[in-house]
């Protein structure tokens, strides 16, 4: 069984494409022109996949099967961009893990779009596939490969002429079901993921007792992203923004950890001041 589901966006119209197709058949086949390109690209499937786990082997093997399909298209590959596959596996794991197949992330509503710019990822085209699978680790693969060509959204999605860049997360669920991502984008192209980096804004002078509010920006490394803020030793909260009571007179400091997906741990702090209401 496979769900296939593609989102194309283009970044400077508000509008996109939602496309939601269930299909049933279990053996659909690649198209040969398709699979005549990919031959000699195509790497090895995956003979097993465990549970709670990516693929890489999977991940490759779809990289290898879109270029292939735009190949037999007469379309110029595209690049694998470090950042896109980076969210691409956090989709794919963060559907798997919360028990949810759509385009909106929950609870928010936010979509992938919305991480990417948060993340300094600009484009003007970009473009979401998303599918799951209960197929073998064998073939599962090529079985959502299949289906996304055989929907017109997904295809015009793979098939994009504007597109310069993808990304590709493959990730197996507790309950065996394989869920694949596969972002699209123009502009740039970036191999490695950027360095970790954090920007930060609090004041640096506020009244005991004041209620303050500290806010941070984060972009590079591998998304998601794990927040800790600290007031001196004592741990205030965690997020992106975080709202705390100062304490008493004197000079203090504001320490934030940010640990994103792969681990990388970065550390910034900021002097306050905190004077007499």
């Amino acid at each position: 069984m496979r769900h296939p589901n593609g989102w194309p966006r283009r970044a400077a119209v508000s509008a996109a494409l939602i496309a939601t197709l269930g299909l049933l058949a279990s053996g659909a086949a690649l198209p040969p022109s398709v699979a005549r390109a990919s031959a000699a690209i195509l790497p090895p499937a995956p003979t097993s996949w465990s549970v709670r786990a990516y693929s890489p082997a999977a991940e490759q093997m779809l990289i290898a099967l879109t270029n292939g399909a735009r190949a037999a298209a007469g379309l110029t590959p595209l690049a694998v961009d470090a950042r896109l596959a980076s969210l691409a596996r956090w989709r794919s794991r963060d559907m798997a893990q919360r028990g949810y197949f759509s385009h909106q992330i929950p609870p928010a509503d936010t979509t992938v779009f919305d991480v990417m710019r948060t993340m300094g990822i600009q484009s003007t085209w970009d473009a979401e596939n998303i599918g799951w699978t209960s197929a073998p680790a064998s073939s599962a693969t090529t079985v959502m490969e299949a289906a996304f060509l055989a929907s017109p959204e997904h295809r015009a999605n793979i098939l994009g002429a504007h597109y310069d860049a993808f990304g590709v997360g493959a990730y197996r669920g507790s309950d065996g079901h394989d869920y694949f991502t596969v972002l699209f984008m123009d502009g740039p192209v970036m191999a490695v993921l950027p360095p970790l980096s954090a920007t930060g804004h609090v004041a640096d002078r506020i009244a005991a007792g004041a209620r303050v509010t500290a806010t941070a920006s984060v972009t590079g490394g591998a998304y998601p992203y794990r927040f800790g803020w600290y007031f001196d030793t004592r741990r205030i909260g965690s997020g992106p923004r975080v709202s705390f009571a100062s304490w008493s007179v004197g000079s203090h400091v504001l320490r934030l950890v940010v640990v994103d997906a792969t681990g990388v741990v970065l550390r910034r702090s900021w002097p306050v001041s905190v004077v007499a209401p």
